[in-house]
């Protein structure tokens, strides 16, 4: 976790470093953490479907 905090501030460092507003970088991390939940609940969707056995 700290390290997934780590990146996150330095990126945050460099973007304003390379003159991006604080408006930008809020996008930029609100489109990523959407992502996240996304890739998230794939993967426990396709967790929760290989738990279900088939019945035949």
């Amino acid at each position: 976790m700290l390290t997934a905090q780590l990146q996150t501030v330095i990126e945050m460092v460099l973007l304003r470093h390379l003159a991006f507003s604080d408006h930008q970088i809020d996008e930029i991390f609100t489109t990523r953490v959407q992502r996240y939940r996304e890739i998230a609940n794939a993967r426990a969707q396709a967790s929760d479907e290989d738990l279900i056995v088939p019945q035949e």
